[in-house]
């Protein structure tokens, strides 16, 4: 199930960031987070997209959301671990500790070094598209 935590659009650059949780993602259900550009075909240029995201197994949920929570201070969180993540993600974007200000990469480098820093293992994942005409 899909989250969409952020969707933001830039007019000078004619580029849309959206970043969005996925639980049950990919061969090993999962956990990912992916801060997804993508820029429109231009007379100049054809269009191109990005995803960079930060996958980890379900069974270290908890422990993600106790991190998190920690990083978000004052709030507390939902008996369910899915539900307390969602919450937990958004209030770090509503706070700016993750968002399109931090740059093409920034709030999964951010969410990645919070993982590192719990000791919670986790792998990158990177895609790329662009249109050939």
């Amino acid at each position: 199930m899909r989250h969409e935590l952020l969707h933001h659009h830039n007019p000078v650059s004619d580029c849309v960031l959206d970043i969005w949780l996925d639980f049950d993602a990919g061969a090993h259900d999962d956990i990912d987070i992916t801060e997804y550009y993508d820029y429109a075909s231009r007379p100049d240029s054809g269009g191109r997209e990005y995803a960079y995201s930060v996958h980890f197994p379900e069974r270290d949920l908890p422990r993600v959301v106790q991190a998190l929570t920690r990083r978000c201070g004052d709030i507390t969180p939902d008996p369910d671990p899915r539900t307390a993540l969602v919450s937990c993600l958004r209030t770090l974007i509503d706070r700016g500790e993750l968002g399109v200000h931090l740059g093409i990469e920034g709030s999964v480098r951010a969410l990645r070094a919070w993982l590192d820093e719990a000791g919670i293992g986790h792998r990158e994942g990177r895609w790329a598209w662009f249109d050939s005409d």
